[in-house]
């Protein structure tokens, strides 16, 4: 899986992300925050814009490479975020200092190491409120959608035949023609999702499409399906019983 740079351009001018981000920034020229209540109001209003509309395509940037790269895919949501948000905490907390520095003309590298934590503990806090809602929001997806919902979630580039569907961590491995993607959500969801594909659930974790089905096979008393792409699935013993009767096996 790639996270490329439309992936990630797309993502900073989706209207949720503009939307979040003039709150944000709205509500920090307000209020002055960190120690910026200090600065005239006229400067807040130039300096909260420039320092948030950096930190949203950096955070995005970093989030987005750690969620979307297979190295990570198997790591709990919480570890990826944490990793996502240290490798935005340091870059940014550079740009940061050196913005401050521009408009208050002070800073020194100790500034610069308090910076650090502080941006760490904000990015990573974000970072799981917003994975929270996403989760939230997937679960409860909009009434009146298309009959293949699951494949309106997937990146356009990713959408094809549906071949199977599995589990990692929070997340639902959307196997298509195209590739893997991951989605946040519980799978019972995704396989309610699925539009007019014919499929089964063969295992607490793991649904097929029927047409994707290749082979069959059975090694020490064991049974799995052989997949259009590849993939080796296994079938628990309490789901066979509706496999002989879909005449699978």
């Amino acid at each position: 899986m790639s996270f490329t740079l439309r992936d990630w351009w797309g993502e900073v001018t989706s209207p949720k992300t503009l939307l979040m981000a003039a709150v944000l920034t709205a509500g920090c020229v307000i209020a002055g925050p960190f120690g910026t209540i200090d600065m005239p109001f006229g400067v807040r209003a130039v300096y909260w814009p420039m320092v948030n509309a950096v930190a949203l395509m950096m955070s995005l940037a970093a989030m987005g490479i750690v969620h979307e790269t297979r190295r990570f895919a198997r790591w709990p949501v919480t570890a990826r975020n944490a990793l996502g948000a240290a490798l935005f905490a340091v870059p940014f907390s550079i740009v940061l200092h050196g913005v401050t520095r521009l408009f208050v003309g002070a800073g020194d590298i100790a500034r610069l190491l308090v910076f650090v934590p502080s941006v760490f503990a904000v990015a990573f806090l974000i970072a799981i409120a917003v994975t929270t809602l996403s989760r939230v929001d997937h679960r409860k997806p909009a009434e009146g959608e298309g009959p293949s919902r699951l494949m309106a979630r997937l990146q356009p580039r990713m959408r094809g035949r549906l071949i199977r569907l599995g589990v990692q961590d929070h997340y639902v491995e959307v196997h298509t023609a195209q590739g893997m993607s991951l989605i946040l959500m519980r799978l019972g969801d995704a396989v309610e999702e699925v539009g007019g594909v014919t499929g089964h659930r063969v295992h607490r974790s793991h649904w097929v499409a029927e047409q994707a089905i290749r082979d069959i096979q059975r090694r020490d008393g064991r049974v799995f399906l052989m997949m259009e792409d590849g993939a080796e699935v296994p079938v628990s013993r309490s789901y066979q019983k509706a496999l002989r009767e879909a005449g699978l096996l």
